[in-house]
């Protein structure tokens, strides 16, 4: 990972390649999503989608989406991972068929 990141994000909790192996996605300690390019070497981008530990991680197979799961927030997300934007979000009450 980027050695200039903050000691808070140095924690990682959970990780995923993306299918095509180009892209690594990591889970911090602080809730944080950093998102890293195995080709260029470097971190793209980091977003905190959640307020504790990121617990669950996955990445599609072109890196264009982070999936993750917090057991702190009781929440599933799914993010766009060049923009961090939200896409969805599934909440504890809500109820997948």
């Amino acid at each position: 990972m980027d050695s200039n990141l903050p000691e808070k994000y140095k924690t990682i909790w959970s990780a995923a390649f993306s299918g095509n192996g180009r892209w690594l996605a990591c889970g911090c300690e602080a809730g944080t999503v950093c998102l890293y390019d195995i080709y260029a070497r470097k971190t793209t981008i980091s977003f905190q989608p959640h307020s504790g530990f990121i617990t669950g991680l996955a990445i599609d197979y072109e890196g264009k989406r982070v999936f993750t799961s917090s057991s702190y927030d009781c929440s599933i997300k799914v993010w766009d991972a060049f923009t961090g934007s939200l896409i969805s979000s599934f909440d504890e009450h809500d109820y997948i068929e």
